[in-house]
Order: C-alpha cells, then sequence, then structure tokens
C-alpha cells in the first residue's frame, strides 16, 4: 500500500525476514518466549462459529453509513462465488498444507469478518485483491476499501464495480487509513491486507480459526512472493533469508509475556493481519506516527503488535492465513524500501525508549547495529552469494541512522508527544 504521500508501506512479504525488525528479538531476546508450534493442524474450529462449509456468498451491508468526516462509503457485499479463479500467483515452488476451513454463516447475522484493504491510487492492485477477497471460503465477509489522500476516483469506481464498501480517509497515512477502517467496522474481529496482496481462498477461515481459540488477541499470516520474475524480487527474498526464511514462514508461534514488546517485529506483516476489534480498541487502535505516508514508512504493524504484547494480550503466527505478495520490481524500489525498513525499525525503538522507558528496545536498538547490520555490510562487502549487494545493506543503514530523526517529525505531525498515552486514535 501506498501512502497518501507516496511513501510506500514498509510491511509487505517482511515475515521470518533476517532484517531489523526481527533480528534484535530473535537474537538477543530472552530465549523461549516466542512458542514454534510447528506445523499448525490441516483444521480447526473458531469459537462462535461452526465449521464446515460455508454458503456460496453473503452480504456486508453499508447501509449508506458515513465515517466521522462526513465521507459516505456505499453499500456493499462480498459475494463467495468466485471461488477457484485465477490470480496468476507464483508461489516460488513452495507453499505449506492449508487444511480446507470454513466458517457457515447466515445474512441476518452481522459480518464473521470485517477485512480492511488500505490503498492509495492503485487501482490494478485493488482490483486483483478484491477478486480474491470475493473468492473467500467464509461467506458474509464485510470488505472495506479505505481510500487514503486520494487524488483521482478509480479507487472508488474499483470498489463499486465489486460491491464492497468504500470511504475516504483524507489526511495521508497507513495507520490513519487502518484507523477509520477500524471505526467503521461491524464485525468483532477485523483482518488488514494490502492492496497488491493476494489472499489464498482460505484465508479470512484460517485467521477466524485463531481469534477464535481463548486469550488470541490477533494473528499475522504467512506471506508468499507473488511472483519472483526480477532481478529485484530474488534479491529480496535473499534478504528475507532464501531457503532459511522461507522454513521459518511454515512454523507457527505464539507471542505473549514475557515475550519482549521490543521484538515485536517477528510477529508478522501488516499485509496479512487480523484483530479481535474490541481488542484493538482497548489497545488505542493504531499510532497515526508511523508506516507509509508519515516519516516514518513503515513500523505501523511492529507499534500494534508491541502494544498488544504489552498489555497482556496473546497473539500468534499462523502460517496457514496465505497472501501472495508482490515485491518489489525494481532495484530502486527495492532500495527505498530497505531504506524505509531501516527508518521504521529504529523509529519504533525510538518511540518504545521514549514512551515505554524501554530498556530492552535500547539495547536491541545498539546491539542490532553491530552484530546485525555491520555485519550484513561486511558480508556484502566480501561478495558472499547469500548476502545482498553493499548498496542495499548501505540503504537499510541509512534508514537506521535516520530513524530516530523521522520519529520525532512523525510525532510532530501527528500532533501528539512522545509519552502521549496511546488511546482512541482509532475514535
Amino acid at each position: 500500500m501506498s501512502g497518501g504521500n507516496g511513501g510506500r508501506s514498509g510491511n509487505g512479504g517482511t515475515n521470518g525476514r533476517r532484517s531489523l525488525y526481527s533480528e534484535g528479538g530473535r537474537k538477543h531476546g530472552p530465549a523461549g518466549h516466542a512458542a514454534d508450534e510447528g506445523q499448525a493442524a490441516a483444521s480447526g474450529h473458531a469459537s462462535g462459529h461452526a465449521s464446515g462449509q460455508s454458503s456460496g456468498g453473503g452480504h456486508a451491508n453499508g447501509n449508506g453509513r458515513t465515517n466521522g468526516d462526513g465521507q459516505a462509503y456505499a453499500p456493499g457485499h462480498a459475494n463467495g462465488h468466485k471461488k477457484g479463479q485465477e490470480n496468476g500467483r507464483a508461489h516460488a515452488g513452495w507453499r505449506p498444507a492449508v487444511g480446507r476451513l470454513a466458517v457457515v454463516t447466515s445474512e441476518t447475522q452481522e459480518p464473521p469478518l470485517t477485512v480492511v484493504v488500505c490503498t492509495h491510487e492503485r487501482p490494478d492492485d485493488l482490483q486483483r485483491c478484491l477478486a480474491a477477497l470475493a473468492g473467500q471460503t467464509v461467506g458474509g465477509l464485510e470488505v472495506v476499501v479505505v481510500d487514503n489522500a486520494p487524488r483521482t476516483d478509480r479507487t472508488r469506481e474499483v470498489a463499486e464495480e465489486a460491491s464492497v464498501s468504500y470511504v475516504i480517509e483524507p489526511v495521508p497515512g497507513l495507520n490513519r487509513a487502518r484507523n477509520l477502517g477500524l471505526r467503521v467496522a461491524r464485525s468483532p474481529y477485523v483482518a488488514y491486507t494490502d492492496d497488491d496482496a493476494i489472499p489464498e481462498p482460505d484465508w479470512a477461515a484460517a485467521l477466524l480459526a485463531v481469534l477464535g481459540e481463548p486469550g488470541v488477541g490477533g494473528v499475522a499470516g504467512n506471506m508468499e512472493p507473488a511472483e519472483l520474475e526480477t532481478e529485484a524480487q530474488h534479491l529480496f527474498e535473499r534478504y528475507l533469508g532464501s531457503e532459511a526464511g522461507r522454513r521459518r514462514r511454515l512454523e507457527r508461534r505464539r507471542f505473549a509475556t514475557p515475550f519482549p514488546p521490543a521484538g515485536a517485529g517477528q510477529v508478522g506483516a501488516g499485509a496479512n493481519m487480523a484483530f479481535s476489534r474490541a481488542t484493538l480498541r482497548e489497545v488505542g487502535g493504531f499510532d497515526p506516527a508511523f508506516d507509509g505516508g508519515t516519516p516514518t514508512r513503515s513500523g505501523g504493524d511492529t507499534e500494534i503488535f508491541a502494544r498488544m504484547i504489552a498489555a497482556g494480550h496473546r497473539l500468534v503466527y499462523e502460517p496457514r492465513a496465505v497472501v501472495a505478495h508482490r515485491h518489489r520490481r525494481t532495484r530502486r524500489e527495492l532500495r527505498a524500501q530497505l531504506f524505509g525498513y531501516g527508518v521504521g525499525v529504529y523509529a519504533f525503538w525510538t518511540h518504545r525508549i521514549l514512551r515505554d522507558r524501554d530498556v530492552e528496545a535500547a539495547r536491541f536498538a545498539l546491539s542490532t547495529l553491530h552484530t546485525h547490520a555491520w555485519r550484513r555490510l561486511r558480508r556484502s562487502l566480501l561478495g558472499r552469494s547469500d548476502e545482498v549487494p553493499p548498496d542495499l545493506v548501505l540503504a537499510e543503514l541509512l534508514g537506521c541512522l535516520w530513524g530516530p530523526v523521522a520519529y520525532w517529525q512523525a510525532r510532530r505531525e501527528a500532533g501528539a508527544p512522545p509519552d502521549a498515552e496511546m488511546v482512541g486514535w482509532w475514535a
């Protein structure tokens, strides 16, 4: 998803990566705090929902409501009758075993899940994403397209063609768009994906199965490459850790106290996450100082994961909840993405240090530069075949150094001091 000012979110395709987001928590955090559960069971039940084969379709009625800014969004529905459509995905020769999960619903009930798709001027990507959502095995989904700082009517037209709800967030910022989606959601569960993501047919069912487990406040899912056609896309897979990173994607993991919130980058990616609506509102929603469309460029997913863990909620990484996500196609785009990763993670750690007096965040920030970033640069300069080229490593390092400055800029723009209580951003 591109932020309203043209900045791209750095969240896509990051679970299991060797990046700065996850390296601190995995290498320096207390052992055993993230519980690996291995391969998840092939099927499961979501509490409060009957498992089985869902009906062919269902409606999520917008009823002509408006958001708090007075922007109207159209009544819509997500029809489940387009199953089996060809989405043009390329899975790079692997995929996890996904059980056939389904949830039976009735049109008289509230939607089992609200899916929020935040977007900015990418109508072609959005069209593919909405087609995949229409093919979900769960019927009755409410799909809400949040158009962030639009410049044209194309996003609205795509949403209308797909008969889904449409709402405008006029202020640039991915987290602002996410908060608006939370505000208008009618389901007790809210999922988020990006416009350039293509959810698998069982994606919503897998998320609901986990969210129905006792004590679970949120879930993140598996990100596969939608295509591996360019040098930049292959380099990004190398950045994620190649085979080791792919194996990590297949492991079900739990995150809860005493797992350090500063290591929340291990949880997953913002293009594939879902929460209990009540829990997400309880912790204050998404911080508008983070992610695409702001000076921090990324980190919105990591920040909310950290806050959920700090509040005592359990998060789960579920490999059965799969979306295919399109990597950046050019070297220039990839450099900008990795710079954004560096900015976002060090903005996040700066936030944890200033707002929460988080000693672990300070330790992660210092040790990650020493043991991770500089090691990658040295390996890159030596020409190691399993490392990305020096220009990409340097882009991330420069982002790390800029992160604290970017955080202060974003904090001022968001209108709240660094130590402000994070309550009611969604309201």
